[in-house]
This record gives C-alpha cells, sequence and structure tokens, in this order.
C-alpha cells in the first residue's frame, strides 16, 4: 500500500473528523477487527510528518511476544484506509438526507410496502418544499420522487389515482436537471479555453440555445437555465453588451435563491467578464465591475467561510483605486480587515494599504507600511517587491533601486515557489527598469529621445512583462 497516501489522507482530517473516524471504526457494525482500532490509536498518538516506525506500529497491535512481521502492518494500513474512505463516504452520506430517504424509498418499493413508502415519499415532499435554495440537484432529487412515485402507483395499480401526473414531473425535472448541467459544463469548457488554451469544444449546446430561444420554449424562465444561457452567449458573443447586462440583472433579482458557492460561482462569470471588457480596452467596465464587487460585498456572496478570500479583497482594493476612489478604499480596507483569514491579515491589508498611499503619492507612507509586509507568501513578496521598485523609482533613488534590482533578481533565480512565467514576466521588468533610468540620466535630449524609442519597440516586442502598464507611462 502506499504509507504516504494513507498519511495525507488521515492528516486531513479535522479534531471532529477524527473523533468521528475512531467511533466509526470502533463500531462493530463497520469494523470487527479489534487490532484496527490499537493502530488507529497509536497512529493518533504519533507525529506523523516523519516516518511510520513499522516496528512499533507492529507493537501497538500485536505486542511484544509476537515475532515482527512487516507485512502485516502493511496489511493493517490498507484495512485502516478502506475504513478511512468508507468512513470519508457515510460521512457524505449523512449530510445529504435525500440521498438516505431516496435509497430508502427504493428499498420500499421492492419490498412492496406501500404505506411506509407513502409516508417517507410525503415526507421527502415536504422537505424539498421546505427548501428556499435552487440548484442542479433540487430538479435531480424532484426528479427521483417523480420517478418513485410513478413507480409506486404502477405497483399499485392506480396510475389513474396519480393527480400530481408524476411522469410528467418526472421527465420535465430530468429536463431541467439536463439543460442546466449541459449549459453549466459547456460554460467551463469555454472558460477553460480562455484560461489554459485549451480547444474545448461543447457539443449540441447551440442547438439547445435556439431552442430555448424560441417563443414555445417552457423552460426559458427557469432561473438557472436562464442564467447559464445568458453566461454562455457572454462567452461566445462577448462583443453584444447586453448578455452582460442581462446577466447581472438575473443574478441581482435570482441570487437569493442559489446556495453561496453557487451564487458565487455565476458571479464569477460576471466578473471574469468585465475583467476580459477592461484588458480590451473598455475602460467603462471598470465602473460596472466596481458596483457589482460593492453589491457582492453587501451580499456577502464573497465570504467563504466566515473570511474575505485575501484575492478577491486585493481586487476589489485595485479596481477602486484605478478609479480614484481612495476614501472609499480606506473604508473598505479598515472595515474588511477582520473578514481576512488570520494568515494572510496582516500581509493583505499592509500592502493594499501601502498601493494606497502609492496612488495618492505618499510615497514615503507607502514605503513604511511596505516595511511591514511580511515576506512568507510568494504572492505578497513578488507584489511588494514591485512596488518597492516602483516607489524607488520614482523618488528617484536611484542607488536604492539599483540594490534592489539586484536583490530580486537574486530572489527570482533562487526561489523555487516562483512559477517560470512569473520568473520570466519580473526578470523583464527589471532589465527595462534598468534601461529607464539610463534615458532618465541622459543629459543629451536626442540622444534620451532615440533610447526611449528603442525602448517602446523593446517594450512592443517582449510583451510579457509585469506592471507593463506603468513601465509604458513611465517611458512616455
Amino acid at each position: 500500500m502506499n504509507k504516504a497516501r494513507f498519511i495525507r489522507l488521515f492528516k486531513s482530517l479535522s479534531s471532529k473528523e477524527n473523533r468521528a473516524f475512531v467511533r466509526y471504526v470502533k463500531s462493530p457494525f463497520f469494523n470487527r477487527n479489534e487490532r484496527l482500532v490499537s493502530l488507529l490509536e497509536w497512529l493518533n498518538e504519533q507525529n506523523l510528518d516523519g516516518e511510520i516506525n513499522k516496528n512499533d506500529a507492529f507493537r501497538s497491535m500485536f505486542g511484544k511476544n509476537t515475532a515482527f512481521n512487516e507485512q502485516q502492518v502493511y496489511d493493517h494500513l490498507s484495512a485502516l484506509q478502506k475504513l478511512l474512505e468508507g468512513f470519508l463516504a457515510y460521512q457524505s452520506y449523512q449530510d445529504q438526507p435525500m440521498i438516505e430517504k431516496r435509497l430508502l424509498m427504493q428499498n420500499l418499493l421492492g419490498r412492496n410496502y406501500p404505506d411506509l413508502f407513502q409516508r417517507h415519499h410525503n415526507q421527502a415532499r415536504k422537505w424539498m418544499a421546505s427548501q428556499e435554495q435552487d440548484s442542479p440537484e433540487t430538479y435531480l432529487q424532484t426528479f427521483f420522487l417523480s420517478k418513485y412515485a410513478d413507480e409506486y402507483f404502477g405497483q399499485q395499480r392506480k396510475r389513474g389515482l396519480d393527480a400530481g401526473d408524476s411522469l410528467r414531473e418526472e421527465v420535465e425535472n430530468l429536463d431541467i436537471f439536463y439543460m442546466v448541467c449541459k449549459l453549466r459544463s459547456s460554460c467551463e469548457m469555454l472558460n477553460r479555453n480562455n484560461i489554459i488554451n485549451t480547444t474545448y469544444e461543447p457539443l449540441m449546446v447551440e442547438e439547445m440555445c435556439e431552442w430555448l430561444e424560441s417563443a414555445s420554449n417552457p423552460y426559458k424562465e427557469v432561473p438557472l437555465i436562464a442564467i447559464y444561457y445568458r453566461i454562455y452567449k457572454t462567452l461566445t458573443d462577448s462583443q453584444t453588451e447586453a448578455h452582460y447586462e442581462e446577466l447581472v440583472k438575473l443574478l441581482d433579482e435570482k441570487s437569493h435563491r442559489f446556495p453561496l458557492a453557487l451564487a458565487r460561482d455565476l458571479y464569477g462569470y460576471a466578473t471574469n467578464y468585465c475583467t476580459k471588457q477592461i484588458n480590451s480596452g473598455n475602460q467603462a467596465y471598470l465602473s460596472k465591475i466596481f458596483l457589482l464587487f460593492q453589491d457582492l460585498l453587501k451580499k456577502e456572496i464573497l465570504i467563504e467561510d466566515g473570511y474575505l478570500v485575501h484575492w478577491h479583497f486585493k481586487n476589489i482594493a485595485t479596481v477602486g483605486l484605478r478609479l480614484k476612489e481612495y476614501e472609499w478604499v480606506l473604508d473598505f480596507l479598515e472595515t474588511y480587515k477582520e473578514k481576512i483569514h488570520p494568515e494572510q491579515r496582516e500581509n493583505a491589508y499592509n500592502f493594499n494599504l501601502s498601493t494606497l498611499y502609492y496612488q495618492q503619492d505618499q510615497l514615503t507612507l507607502a514605503m513604511r507600511q511596505l516595511q511591514k509586509v511580511s515576506f512568507t507568501d510568494v504572492y505578497y513578496d513578488l507584489s511588494a517587491r514591485s512596488l518597492l521598485l516602483k516607489i524607488y523609482y520614482e523618488s528617484k533613488e536611484y542607488d536604492s533601486l539599483f540594490y534592489h534590482i539586484k536583490a530580486f533578481q537574486t530572489y527570482l533565480r533562487r526561489n523555487k515557489q516562483v512559477s517560470g512565467y512569473q520568473r520570466k514576466i519580473y526578470h523583464n521588468l527589471l532589465k527595462l527598469v534598468k534601461k529607464l533610468v539610463k534615458i532618465d540620466l541622459q543629459r543629451e535630449p536626442v540622444k534620451a529621445d532615440e533610447m526611449r524609442r528603442n525602448l517602446l519597440l523593446e517594450i512592443q516586442e517582449i510583451r510579457e512583462i509585469a506592471d507593463l502598464k506603468w513601465l509604458r507611462t513611465k517611458v512616455g
């Protein structure tokens, strides 16, 4: 067996999950091998950052008087891993009450137990009706309820009494579930084409969209179908901005009906569309994405497990700064600082506050705030070093700038956490900034102009440069 794989999975358990797993292994319904209980208790006493001591593991199960058998250790670890996998599946099963109801109803149908089936079917219907949230799984669960009801009426030879028309409801919910999933997967395929340069081609979705556009379509008002249809259109017909406007309108009206994770994903497509428009030069979308972020904050859709992800924190602040909404950004940083996870809180706050000071030309304050950023996270490390580079340049502290460039180059060369692409774009930035300084120090205007033209041509040729927009503005 793969010990490392088991240990990674075992260590991923929270304290609460670990306690539940111990109870699971101790239950004779799931496990009758007492040695596995002993092995688990021993594992919980160990520091699992290193190798498992196989001899000690064996002794925890067989005592001191049994000859050591390495294969027995592997066999019992393998058995314990199967129990752990079963526990994780059982835990997920418990978190989804409708799956339990469905399986029970299916079993009762097989036993031809109509009274008990009818009782549980009615309970499931009431529970589904009480759920205020809407998701693809809602339609799948309703499909199964209708399917079992149709089978029940068939068993009882009472199809004529099926006033709810279970078969019709079964087909409708299957249609909706399929269309939502088809549109969702097609949107994700197109989105990945943009992100990782793949060539996915979703099949049959264009035909589905044509059908959805027909006047007689009974499903086009289903919220999730309408929203994914508009998302699909923003991805395939990005020049028609009406698709985006309709998408945002639908999200504003319907997002309260969806689970937070689903709403977050749906809004993600809207913010991605805005970003793409901005990157294409349509600066009007800066204001649109700013309004979108404000709405997301108000609805708390960006809050995940009680925290605002630091990526969102930075993106929101960046948009506000580009719009020169300095007072709003300062209030945002102070208000939402405590919403950031403690591990990223200080870095996120100090870096973004430093950026605010920089944008306001308060370079001394920006540098002072930047010194509070702890270089433990590559993301903030690169961003902070780049910001310090700009501060030194704009302060004309050229000695400090060249020292910083040398240290930055060493960091890029030695730090294994920096990706190849990041290393490339920041090396290009450093190389070009040194040339920019030479232009600034050039005393002959004609020569400086020639150097500036050459630098602009080099920038155009290289393209892959960190802080490209800033560099272009400084070259002139």
